[in-house]
């Protein structure tokens, strides 16, 4: 199994991070291993493991309180997991990893509809 070379401090060489998508072993991509997290009695995660392969589009689908924007905070770094890991291409991933995860979530405003209306003056 092909493994990509972290550059050394100083080096010319990119940093895994910086290489093209299409220099990365084929088969690894967003690996989420076992992550689980509590908020005090509320076990939010409970073990989830999933892959998403390099260059795969994904979405995640579930009722309110599923637990997608939990993992989508620990994948991003926001939140810690309070156990699994989380990798890319086979390595922890890093802030200029993280920089690479294209993420929307469901609320993609600032504001709530009805306030961007009354903003905009826009009848219902």
């Amino acid at each position: 199994m092909a493994h990509a070379k972290l550059a050394s401090p100083g080096s010319s060489e990119p940093t895994f991070a910086e290489r093209p998508l299409d220099t990365l072993p084929s088969d690894k991509g967003l690996q989420i291993d076992g992550i689980s997290k509590r908020y005090g009695d509320v076990l939010a995660l409970d073990g989830l493991t999933l892959e998403v392969a390099a260059g795969e589009v994904f979405g995640f689908v579930g009722r309110n309180g599923a637990g997608k924007t939990t993992t989508m905070r620990i994948v991003l770094g926001v939140l810690d997991a309070d156990e699994g890991a989380v990798r890319f291409a086979g390595n922890p991933l890093t802030f200029e990893t993280r920089r690479r995860i294209g993420y929307m979530p469901e609320e993609r405003g600032l504001y709530p509809q009805d306030a961007s209306r009354r903003a905009a003056d826009i009848p219902r």
